[in-house]
């Protein structure tokens, strides 16, 4: 994993928050990654963060194939969102 990425996950807004707050203070780029049910938290966060100052510069979405427990390739969106401090 780079070390400017942040990949969400079920953990609260809060904890994330504070990751990139911290890693804002070593980096002026960072890159959120998520995909699924996710997405909508990471946009969320995007926006917290924006609120505050920090730029979103970029936004990707992907669709990535992945196989699931009985074999079978199902397609799941991912978004990364680039932020700029």
């Amino acid at each position: 994993m780079e070390d400017n990425c942040v990949i969400v996950g079920p953990k609260s807004v809060g904890i994330y928050l504070k990751v990139i707050r911290s890693k804002f203070s070593q980096t002026k780029e960072l890159v959120l990654k998520t995909r699924g049910k996710l997405i909508s938290t990471a946009c969320f966060i995007a926006c917290v963060l924006e609120e505050e100052g920090i730029r979103i510069k970029d936004t990707k979405i992907i669709n990535s194939k992945y196989k699931d427990k009985e074999g079978k390739e199902k397609l799941v969106p991912e978004v990364e969102i680039k932020l700029m401090k």
